[in-house]
């Protein structure tokens, strides 16, 4: 059976009256607006919410005596020289040739799709958002329906071309003959059962704006300036529409969830076997092959000074939800699905809510959505009748569909709406829904990291069949309109491999290896380790004995010397086995507290995220440092010994405690200037909420997946202007914390013991993808006085690298963002000047190194690319510091912003690859620089430390509610004289 294929027919009997299952999918459940309002899409509130907190950023501007700063990027300098050729790089960039086409006009009209009930009442909005998967796909196919039903009947469409994405977007290559708004209407007779409860469907199209809106082919001059606050990304956003019709209106071969991400229905029609797409057993799921595109502005074959459109094609490989039942799939998640213990119902409904499921009985086919898994069981839940009878679910099931359910103490599914209660073994996960990284557990996902990474040719040839997949011969549209894709992907001939900076430790400086690895040396600072406690919580199948723990720090103490640090034999506190009662860690870890004043606890763990959670949890709450080791690793130890795994734990202890394990020195002397005194390297990333997680009072969020890069409001108190309103901003530490917070992590080199110690905090901010631009003052100013009572002299250059943000987000950066920095700055009386950077790393751009004996392989450790994939006017550069230990390496771009300090090309490039190479705990470099890599773990620290202390209070702490500055003051690290002064996430 094909991955996709529609849900065979189930058993199913006639259902009982009394109660009712109210139908969650688009037949009822979507009939929330009416024609009338179905002009504010989803997109256009989210348009309204974006205006509206930027006009609050404005005014918080103006209370500064401030204006917004020029949107202009960094302008665009000649590429580096830095570093030695390497060989010629492929890349997955294909040129779009649209010479043919160049200046041919495209009108842009709006549409919606809408369902008249056959009851009648409110009208179903089918291009608008969904909830989840399985509805994005339905609204999806209903859409190709219908609009492929008017396109061939009605004359307005019939001869015209026209391109539609399944929403709201539709292009045409002359203006339509209609009275606009118009409106299509078809009787559902006409159309599949898909529509079986709908009387009519009607399709409105309306003229998009003016002749602004339309598209010129071939006119990227808008799209291509350094001023941010007049490009646009209509031409790209049309392009890519455009590219994806087969893939979209080819329902045989593609699931199409965008017009530039769709998965193959049958993958092995395109090359792909088996082998490729394993199901993954650990949580009931399997791999899709993905199909993305996305249409990028480069300088094309001639490099520099030159710009043309690519498509970058690239090979997904995503984690589907099998159609398993729901009792099923909550087994990945708890040990014993009918003794439920405390945070298992935490646990399930992050893993599960949100997922779209059917009932397998009854006589027709219904879908619902997962609002909650409760704790009552079928026996214990009881359902009343409209006549006053009441009946358990339990007994229910067996009376009225002659259902004996074989795990009655299982919890239930509750749909939101009326109260209504599942089984989840009489539910079925519904088809065509992705796997979210909740939805994982650490076995899925070493399974998917094994299965989705494949060599650089394996990958090259996966591109190569998902290009042939999206069948442009065949495109109507681009045939008509003169617009085609270049068969031979874009390559680059001018990369270079720059040159690794030299390792100093306390008595030699060495340069890295082969691969840029490089063996430990005596640390530079050492920290002795003379009070410490050893203490160990494992499972009961985990095997871990006196002896073990005995041998083991015997070899910690004899390797610790090695390396420079002297220590001392522990208090062995014991060994603690936990079923799942994970109390018992806040209880022990509680008595090491109040025993002795110890530098530091060492704890050894099973392979449990909640166990880890709950470690790090009592670490901040007794204010006790602790180092977390698995099981396997201390017995691996102990039986193999292992020195490198011995080290990795001697270089994250001397860290914890302050030391630093080894500096950096750079050859080029003028970049080493600026590695120097009076610079300040600050990092920012962020974590924000999944579906499920656990807000205050134990609520839920309903927010989407996680993101890291995008940093919401945390406000700046009265310093900044802010600090004075009647009603404290979202986000600030005044106000109550609602829904579940963003965590925003950030690292700087502002450490007491070393110019090149990177240490960090998070802090919690209002639930927000928008950036909030004054949290970046907040963090700047927090890290420049640091800097000075820590280096004892003042900041000269800061070095900004703002992770993870999408060229959209570079407007408000410059335009606000560097207005609460240089707020921040006056603020401190510091004139230091600043240069930011925008690391990225989620892009699908991929690269291949060609070799003459091997053939293509990963570019090397080092690799450096600024011209002809980069961008045209944008100071841009892709940097592969690292070495890929499996599949092909994904190299992140840095995009220049801002560069007030006044870097070349050259210092901008060795400095960031400088910086990937002092994380202290590794011996080779990193994907992304020290400061940045660091600040993402705090944010991750951050949001796994808060999502545990929710899970374990569920409770508002004070009469008005916990408030951010509450949060802060129990979670971060800021306010603890130790923590902050060390890299305690290490």
């Amino acid at each position: 059976m094909a991955h996709f294929e529609a849900l065979p027919e189930l058993s199913r009997t006639p259902p009982v009256s009394g109660y009712h299952f109210r139908e969650l999918n688009l037949n009822f459940a979507v009939q929330t607006t009416n024609v009338s309002e179905m002009a504010e899409s989803a997109k256009e509130r989210a348009l309204t919410q974006k205006r509206v907190l930027e006009n609050k950023t404005l005014e918080k501007i103006q209370k500064l005596g401030k204006q917004p700063y020029p949107a202009d990027m960094y302008a665009k300098q000649d590429p580096g020289k830095s570093g030695t050729p390497c060989g010629k790089i492929i890349t997955n960039v294909f040129g779009l040739n649209s010479n043919k086409g160049h200046g041919r006009r495209m009108y842009r009209y709006d549409v919606r799709v809408s369902g008249i009930p056959e009851s009648g009442g409110k009208a179903a909005d089918f291009t608008g958002t969904a909830g989840n998967d399985r509805i994005l796909i339905e609204k999806r196919d209903r859409c190709r329906e219908v609009f492929t039903y008017f396109r061939l009947n009605e004359k307005a469409l019939l001869d015209v071309v026209t391109i539609y994405d399944l929403q709201s977007i539709l292009f045409a290559e002359s203006a339509l003959d209609i009275k606009e708004p118009h409106v299509f209407r078809v009787d559902c007779a006409k159309l599949s059962d898909k529509f079986k409860n709908f009387k009519f469907v009607d399709m409105t199209v309306t003229k998009t704006g003016g002749a602004d809106s339309d598209i010129i082919i071939g006119s990227i001059e808008n799209e291509l300036g350094e001023d941010m606050e007049s490009n646009d990304r209509s031409h790209a956003q049309y392009m890519d529409i455009l590219t994806g019709q087969c893939a979209i209106f080819d329902r045989d071969n593609h699931l199409s969830y965008s017009a530039s991400l769709s998965y193959l229905i049958s993958p092995e029609t395109f090359g792909y076997s088996m082998e490729d797409l394993p199901p993954i057993e650990a949580n009931h799921s399997f791999l899709g092959a993905g199909v993305f595109k996305s249409v990028h502005y480069v300088e094309g074959p001639k490099g520099f000074g030159h710009a043309h459109t690519g498509l970058v094609v690239e090979a997904k490989k995503t984690a589907f939800h099998e159609m398993c039942t729901a009792y099923d799939k909550a087994k990945c998640y708890i040990r014993d699905i009918t003794n439920i213990q405390n945070g298992d119902i935490g646990k399930l409904n992050i893993a599960m809510k949100g997922l779209a499921f059917e009932p397998n009985y009854g006589e027709k086919i219904r879908y619902y959505e997962i609002e909650e898994i409760t704790a009552v069981n079928a026996r214990q839940k009881t359902i009343t009748f409209q006549d006053g009878s009441q009946a358990s679910v339990y007994d229910y099931f067996r009376d009225t569909y002659n259902v004996t359910l074989e795990h009655p103490d299982a919890p239930l599914i509750k749909h939101r709406g009326k109260e209504l209660y599942f089984p989840l073994e009489v539910c079925i996960i519904s088809d065509n829904q992705r796997v979210g990284m909740q939805q994982q557990v650490p076995k899925s996902q070493e399974q998917m990291i094994k299965y989705a990474a494949v060599t650089p040719a394996k990958r090259y040839e996966q591109i190569q069949s998902n290009l042939k997949s999206l069948d442009f011969e065949n495109n109507k549209a681009m045939n008509k309109w003169g617009v085609s894709v270049v068969s031979t992907p874009l390559s680059v001939t001018a990369g270079r491999v720059l040159s690794a900076p030299k390792i100093e430790f306390a008595n030699e400086k060495i340069k890295p290896e082969r691969f840029n690895t490089w063996s430990g040396k005596k640390y530079l600072i050492p920290k002795n380790l003379k009070t410490w406690a050893f203490i160990a919580f494992i499972s009961p199948i985990d095997k871990l004995t006196p002896d073990d723990t005995s041998k083991f720090v015997d070899a910690l103490i004899a390797s610790g010397q090695r390396y420079g640090m002297q220590i001392e034999q522990p208090e062995m506190a014991g060994i603690f086995t936990l079923h799942t009662d994970y109390e018992k860690i806040y209880t022990e870890i509680s008595k090491l507290k109040l025993k002795d004043h110890y530098q530091l606890v060492m704890v050894v763990q099973s392979k449990d995220s909640k166990a880890h959670a709950a470690i790090k949890c009592a670490e901040r709450s007794n204010e006790i440092l602790t180092q977390a080791i698995e099981v396997d690793t201390v017995r691996g130890i102990v039986q193999k010994g292992k020195p490198a795994t011995l080290a990795n734990i001697l270089n994250k202890t001397n860290v914890k405690l302050g030391g630093l394990n080894y500096s950096l020195t750079m050859e080029d002397p003028t970049s080493a200037r600026i590695l120097g005194e009076g610079t300040l390297y600050i990092g920012i990333g962020a974590s924000h909420a999944v579906r499920g997680d656990i807000g205050p009072n134990g609520g839920q969020n309903g927010g989407n997946g996680p993101t890291s890069g995008q940093v919401p409001d945390t406000g700046n108190g009265a310093k900044n202007g802010n600090g004075n309103n009647d009603t404290p901003s979202a986000g600030s530490p005044t106000a109550q914390v609602k829904g579940n917070p963003s965590v925003v992590g950030y690292a700087a080199n502002i450490g007491v013991t070393h110019p090149f110690e990177f240490i960090g905090d998070f802090i919690f901010q209002e639930q927000s993808r928008d950036e909030k631009p004054e949290l970046i003052g907040r963090i700047v100013e927090r890290c420049v006085m640091e800097y000075r009572v820590n280096r004892k002299c003042d900041v000269k250059r800061i070095v900004l690298y703002r992770n993870g943000c999408a060229e959209g987000q570079f407007k408000p950066i410059l335009k606000y963002e560097v207005v609460f920095i240089h707020a921040a700055l006056e603020n401190v009386n510091c004139d230091a000047k600043v240069t930011i950077i925008v690391p990225n790393k989620m892009h699908n751009v991929r690269f291949f190194e060609e070799d003459p004996s091997e053939g293509l392989r990963n570019v090397q450790p080092g690799t450096i690319i600024d011209t002809h994939v980069v961008h045209p006017t944008f100071v841009e550069f892709y940097l592969n510091s690292h070495r890929a230990l499996q599949g092909t390496a994904r190299t992140p771009r840095f995009t220049v912003l801002l560069n007030e300090i006044g870097l070349k090309t050259d210092q901008l490039q060795n400095i960031t690859h400088t910086l990937c190479y002092g994380h202290q705990i590794v011996y080779s470099p990193t994907s992304l620089p020290t400061p940045s890599y660091v600040a993402n773990c705090y944010a991750e620290r951050g949001r796994m430390v808060y999502t545990e202390y929710m899970t374990r209070s569920r409770s508002m702490d004070d009469e008005g509610g916990l408030t951010y500055g509450q949060l802060e003051e129990r979670l971060s690290y800021f306010s603890h004289p130790t923590f902050k002064n060390v890299r305690i996430n290490a």
